[in-house]
């Protein structure tokens, strides 16, 4: 488990309960928005592929997946 220092969301592990602090880029900050993924939302990360290359994380009822390159730019802290 991670302290409350800020880490990528390619960092976080399954099960995990965290809040979304930032999203480095701006593209991806409104794509991420069309989706239901918010700065301060709290997320819990249900599912990791195998080697990292998707990232399911669970928001509002829905679960969405997330490739590595787009959680490389998502900070969070830990709950």
């Amino acid at each position: 488990m991670k302290n409350n220092n800020l880490y990528t969301l390619k960092q976080a592990h399954q099960g995990e309960k965290l809040v979304i602090k930032s999203i480095k880029d701006s593209h991806l900050k409104n794509y991420l928005g069309q989706i239901g993924i918010f700065t301060d939302q709290e997320i819990i990360v249900t599912k990791i592929a195998p080697f990292g290359s998707m990232i399911a994380v669970l928001t509002n009822d829905t679960e969405i997946a997330i490739r590595k390159e787009v959680a490389e730019v998502i900070e969070v802290q830990s709950l």
